[in-house]
């Protein structure tokens, strides 16, 4: 099938054949220890060095091969984590230059080994990563860039450019996705010359022009013909125009909502598709969901479309996707507009809180430093609010809440240094979605909690201080969907809580809680085995045990629920 096949990534067309039958013949010189590919976005470098690695398998020319992913914003820590997994290794060191250490010496270790480094956009220090490129006459790196001049600058001793596909490969490939004889092949032909000749294109295009009619095909050659919008600096046209037009043929504006939503996370990352449940809940993206499920499984089929117009990509798992960076680049752009208004900065740098604020509808800043937020801060259309890492005051988190009124998702993910929730939490009355994963330094959650009348999504995950729950939780009359998985510190549950959440749907607590209080009552165990019986659908997602029995009686357990 043509989609398996694309999936996949590679065909042989004669302009990659002759690249990568070159590339695999330098990388057996024995002189030759560093090569550049470079290309313009969208022309298919990623994908050929994977069918390089592939082929070189085959061979044995190297012992090993790994390969990390570099981006634009580099980061270190990144770069080092993802060659020890492929090496299949863990680190014990927690500093950038313990990990280095560790990686060199291990590297050392290996006769011959090939180290691939993609999309690279700027001089990399090797010292730093723990590359040992110089002492170790075995160890040969091949990169790929965007940009000539940076192959030069790391030193590659030999450097091919993939050229664009020819137009009678582009034509070939533009059929095959198709998948059927065409009813229009002239007016094909001259859609797919307005591709010009990159993968990306041709595939997003063709995808989106699958079964349509003709006067589809004649309204999608006007547009791809008209549009010059250059509005990324090292991107194509042709690439940005052909993306921007798949994703205006998206059939629903929730298919456009799953896929902007997936802008909020920085590049090359595996996108879990939980948040994007979560955060679209929140942000009330699947109005004829009637429960979470629902719009689980609703996200799980919009993603899958998403992938076969090839606006995603595979994740490492079944609960991952990601994005090209390329669509992400033109994602962006777009959600950055009227009516969206998007605010995305995933810099590996310190991101600051920006001056011009108040028209944002969705912000997402990774890694976020705003211990000095504006006083008096306004935020009036804000409905989601995405910070991720370092750390975080809890003045600032105050004066943060008492200016986004309108908030309907926050999401505080690995943030130290709030160790409450202030009660200016409780002004937030639109909020539904409430995430605060991998805040370690939270304990206090008591005091504000209570008053988000309209909240249904909540989520304490990784929040390994915390070692109780307040009673305020069963508050939440509206709540659907509790999560406090590997809260592996909380020893008490008040007893009628839990059944006190009647619109609770699914409740998360894998690696989370050892002691059940010990003053449950006889009428409160038959409450909470109501819950969970067989038959009952009152949370269809938690574990058919007996409730009564590790009620009572056991000290630790693990709950697991949709692994």
């Amino acid at each position: 099938m043509i989609w398996s096949t694309f999936k996949e990534g590679f065909k042989d067309f004669k302009s990659r054949m002759t690249c990568v039958n070159s590339v695999i013949e330098v990388l057996k010189n024995e002189e030759v220890r560093m090569i550049g590919i470079c290309g313009m976005g969208g022309v298919g470098k990623t994908t050929m060095v994977k069918e390089i690695i592939k082929r070189l398998a085959g061979l044995k020319v190297f012992d090993n091969v790994v390969m990390a992913v570099v981006s634009q914003s580099p980061s270190i820590q990144k770069i080092q984590l993802e060659i020890a997994e492929e090496l299949g290794f863990k680190y014990d060191e927690n500093t950038e230059s313990g990990r280095a250490r560790r990686l060199y010496g291990r590297l050392m270790e290996i006769n011959k080994i090939l180290i691939v480094l993609d999309d690279v956009w700027t001089e990399l220090d090797f010292e730093a990563i723990g590359l040992p490129y110089g002492p170790h006459k075995g160890c040969k790196v091949l990169l790929t860039s965007r940009n000539l001049e940076v192959c030069n600058a790391m030193g590659s001793q030999e450097i091919f450019t993939i050229p664009v596909l020819t137009p009678e490969e582009s034509w070939e490939l533009f059929r095959e996705i198709i998948g059927k004889p065409l009813d229009y092949p002239d007016l094909a032909k001259r859609v797919t010359n307005e591709c010009a000749g990159l993968p990306i294109a041709i595939l997003t295009v063709a995808k989106a022009l699958e079964n349509k009619r003709k006067y589809e095909w004649d309204d999608a050659l006007k547009q791809l013909q008209s549009s010059a919008l250059g509005s990324i600096s090292s991107m194509n046209d042709k690439v940005y125009s052909s993306i921007q037009w798949s994703y205006d043929r998206l059939e629903s504006d929730e298919e456009k909502s799953c896929l902007l939503l997936c802008c909020l996370f920085p590049e090359d990352y595996d996108i879990p598709i939980e948040y994007l449940v979560r955060y679209g809940w929140g942000r009330g993206y699947f109005s004829n969901a009637d429960s979470v499920e629902e719009a689980r499984n609703r996200v799980h089929s919009l993603i899958d479309k998403l992938q076969r117009r090839f606006l995603l990509l595979d994740g490492k798992s079944e609960e991952h996707t990601k994005m090209h960076d390329i669509v992400r680049d033109v994602a962006i752009q777009m959600a950055s507009r009227d009516p969206h208004r998007f605010l995305i900065r995933c810099d590996a740098e310190k991101t600051g809180w920006p001056k011009i604020y108040d028209h944002y509808t969705t912000i997402s800043l990774i890694p976020i430093n705003i211990d000095e937020i504006p006083v008096g801060l306004e935020c009036p259309k804000l409905e989601l609010l995405h910070l991720e890492g370092e750390r975080y005051s809890e003045n600032s988190m105050d004066i943060m809440c008492k200016g986004m009124k309108e908030l309907k998702v926050l999401a505080l993910v690995d943030m130290g240094g709030i160790s409450a929730l202030p009660r200016s939490l409780g002004l937030l009355k639109s909020l539904r979605t409430l995430s605060l994963n991998g805040c370690y330094d939270l304990t206090d959650i008591s005091d504000a909690i209570g008053r988000l009348e309209n909240l249904e999504i909540l989520s304490f995950r990784k929040c390994s201080r915390i070692l109780e729950l307040p009673k305020e939780i069963g508050l939440l009359k509206h709540l659907r969907l509790l999560d406090i998985t590997d809260c592996n510190r909380l020893e008490k549950i008040p007893h009628g809580l839990l059944s006190s959440l009647s619109s609770l749907e699914e409740l998360y607590m894998e690696n989370s809680f050892r002691k059940w209080e010990q003053s449950a009552t006889e009428s409160e165990d038959k409450r909470m085995a109501s819950l969970v019986e067989p038959g009952n659908n009152k949370i269809p997602h938690i574990q058919q045990n007996s409730w009564r029995a590790f009620w009572r009686s056991i000290k630790y357990w693990l709950l697991c629920i949709r692994k």
